[in-house]
């Protein structure tokens, strides 16, 4: 098994990762709102830049690495997993996807609320469902609490519920 592990190449498919990041993050930067004074492409040279450096980089690990010895090492590594390791890549996958849905809802739903659902939910991933009360009573109490101490305290404002404008 440690023989295997040490001829297990990944770099194809991290370049061809790295690469579809690039691709979207400058697409991103792109889209940045222009200046209206000087260079309107001002705001968003930087992050071009980094995007184009992401993608060389990317292009070099590919053209450097072999896809099909990438693809052959995850397949490698499959067969080999177990059940431990199965299990934190279902809950790696799953902390993603909470990622995603949270900062898709960070904007329409507000800190409190986006901040209360993802965390019941990354603390049910960990706690189990057996402890919502635990749960609930930390992730309600975070929310508010962080929300109260940059709001209130700091005076630095967080997106606000959208329906009680609190």
């Amino acid at each position: 098994m440690e023989k295997a592990k040490k001829k297990l190449d990944f770099n194809g498919l991290t370049g061809l990762i790295t690469l579809i990041i690039a691709l979207i993050y400058g697409f991103m930067a792109y889209t940045l709102p222009k200046a209206a004074i000087g260079n309107p492409m001002a705001p968003a040279m930087y992050p071009l830049i980094l995007a184009g450096a992401l993608g060389v980089l990317g292009i070099i690990l590919i053209i450097k690495s072999d896809l099909r010895k990438s693809i052959a090492s995850f397949e490698i590594l499959k067969k080999e997993a177990t059940d431990q390791d199965r299990l934190n890549a279902k809950m790696i996958t799953k902390t993603c996807c909470f990622a995603l849905l949270y900062t898709i809802a960070f904007d329409h739903l507000g800190y409190v609320i986006s901040t209360f659902i993802f965390l019941q939910m990354m603390l049910i991933l960990i706690n189990g469902k057996e402890k919502w009360k635990v749960n609930t009573l930390v992730a309600l109490f975070f929310s508010v609490g962080i929300y109260m101490i940059f709001s209130k305290l700091l005076g630095i404002y967080l997106p606000q519920i959208p329906f009680l404008y609190i």
